[in-house]
């Protein structure tokens, strides 16, 4: 292929992994919003990995161009580093559990959850009371 064809459907491919793990996985803000490690997310996450490398390895090898396979490839080890990072921060310290983020204890909680979260009661006297 000519080089300029090339990149666009490589651009076009790589487009498509995006779409791919757009409709298949939760947002990322909805992904970090959960615990870490979320089982359902990294199930997610790996089924559209999957099928984002079965399209870069089907159309690249039809179209024999190296270009599509390197532009695909690299936007689908990057949208699923980018996966797996959100489902791995905790949602209360946005830090790495296991690396004891700010305010992160060893078993990968907050030592006290109450000091950082306020929790507000809806439906009394006053609509947000603590």
């Amino acid at each position: 292929m000519k080089p300029e064809i090339s990149l666009g459907v490589g651009l076009a491919v790589g487009t498509a992994v995006l779409a791919i793990h757009t409709i298949a996985t939760p947002t990322m803000a909805d992904t970090r919003t959960l615990d870490a490690g979320n089982k359902d997310v990294a199930a997610s996450e790996r089924t559209a990995t999957w099928m984002s490398a079965g399209l870069v390895a089907t159309v690249s090898l039809v179209a024999r161009d190296p270009m599509i396979f390197i532009v695909g490839g690299l936007m689908t080890v990057g949208v699923a580093w980018w996966s797996r990072h959100a489902n791995s921060l905790s949602p209360i310290t946005s830090a790495l559990p296991h690396l004891g983020g700010a305010g992160a204890s060893a078993n990968s909680a907050p030592a006290d959850a109450g000091d950082q979260l306020p929790s507000y009661t809806m439906f009394s006297d006053n609509q947000f009371a603590r």
